[in-house]
């Protein structure tokens, strides 16, 4: 096999291609221990079984292009999930922002109710209830007694105060939630005024009111 690699590497400016071509065949038979690649020009390449300079190229060039395909993915799968939190991040500060804006609504609510209480405690009811209470509020009574339009509240809570001059409510706490406000009161007076027929006792009165009203458009429309 030395003298046919000789032969070949020696005179292969003078032998032509089908010369080479077949010195190439019989190196190639000689042995199975060796691959020889002809070239170009007559140039030969001789690699020792599989680890080919040849072989090893090619390898080096494939490993360079899965690890560019890796690339590829990790940077596309980085794109996707940048902007899949990035929209989440969206949808959660847009949820954010609605409930804040619920909450502020839910504690003008409850501003809403303590100044119609604290309107009745000093006579001034009447001086804001058409700002903060609908013209077909419909008020329930806990005996059943249903009684819808302001002008109900306007007729009696005059009456209600010269009866009991002194009312104070006490507010112990207060629940909203949506267009609902839940609040518990202990309501406290003197009887010092003609009430419903009963003539003026001089006593103090205490009891507990839990009222749930229902707020819309900045109005009380309906009061339990």
């Amino acid at each position: 096999m030395t003298s046919l690699l000789h032969e070949l590497f020696l005179r292969k400016s003078i032998r032509p291609k089908q010369e080479k071509a077949s010195l190439w065949s019989q190196i190639t038979k000689a042995s199975s221990c060796f691959n020889v690649c002809l070239m170009e020009h007559g140039c030969v390449l001789i690699v020792c079984g599989t680890a080919s300079i040849h072989f090893q190229h090619h390898k080096k060039i494939s490993r360079r292009r899965l690890e560019l395909k890796k690339l590829r993915m990790i940077l596309s799968l980085a794109l996707i999930l940048c902007f899949v939190v990035g929209c989440q991040d969206k949808e959660a500060m847009a949820e954010i922002e609605a409930i804040k804006a619920q909450v502020e609504v839910e504690e003008q609510n409850k501003e809403l109710v303590r100044r119609y209480a604290e309107a009745e405690d000093n006579g001034t009811l009447l001086d804001i209830i058409d700002e903060i209470v609908s013209p077909d509020v419909i008020n329930h009574f806990p005996n059943g007694y249903t009684k819808k339009g302001i002008d109900y509240i306007k007729k009696s809570n005059p009456q209600f105060y010269k009866a009991f001059p002194d009312m104070k409510h006490t507010i112990e706490f207060q629940i909203a939630e949506g267009d609902l406000v839940a609040t518990r009161y202990i309501w406290r007076g003197t009887h010092k005024g003609n009430w419903m027929g009963i003539e003026p006792t001089g006593k103090e009165v205490t009891f507990t009111i839990l009222n749930v009203s229902r707020i819309r458009d900045g109005k009380r429309v309906v009061e339990k």
